[in-house]
């Protein structure tokens, strides 16, 4: 799958996280003031920053994942430009420095980025680390979690393992 998603055109890529977006701006789900996990976008995954100017009533937060099985925490990014910072796992997270903290039971979605997607029973196969599945599986966390990919992510059956936390919902585009 690194490889299948590694081989999509630029071009190709930037579209379908165009249709990603003008898909999930109208999505029940994230209308009026929420408070929005999102990600910074790895090459391979569908970028979703222009959605913060589709739904500006959102506060958006964003992960920060620490080396280990340290848990993933979220911060509150006003200014994505400023307030990422290059991370030792690879994405952009925040700067808990000028990004404050936000208890994950406030969360109303979660978009989750993955490797894969099994569209018809909600699994996500993430990349290895284990950091969103311990998150999605806090004990306070209610928010909806939508998972985010590209089409040719959908792949069933995947392998589940006990860990693994299933999604409400998977947007493919």
């Amino acid at each position: 799958m690194r490889a299948l998603l590694a081989s999509i055109p630029p071009p190709e890529r930037a579209g379908a996280s165009r249709k990603i977006v003008d898909r999930l701006a109208i999505h029940p789900g994230l209308q009026g003031p929420r408070i929005v996990l999102v990600y910074a976008a790895l090459p391979s995954e569908p970028d979703l920053a222009s959605l913060r100017h589709r739904l500006t009533q959102a506060t958006w937060v964003y992960p920060r994942v620490q080396a280990g099985t340290q848990p993933m925490t979220c911060h509150i990014v006003r200014s994505p430009e400023t307030e990422l910072i290059p991370s030792p796992l690879g994405p952009l997270q925040p700067d808990p420095a000028l990004c404050p903290e936000v208890d994950p039971s406030r969360i109303d979605v979660c978009l989750v980025p993955g490797l894969a997607f099994d569209p018809a029973n909600g699994l996500r196969l993430g990349r290895g680390g284990g950091h969103f599945d311990r998150f999605l599986a806090l004990p306070g966390l209610h928010a909806h979690c939508l998972g985010v990919g590209f089409q040719i992510q959908a792949l069933s059956p995947l392998p589940c393992e006990t860990h693994d936390v299933l999604l409400h919902e998977i947007l493919l585009g």
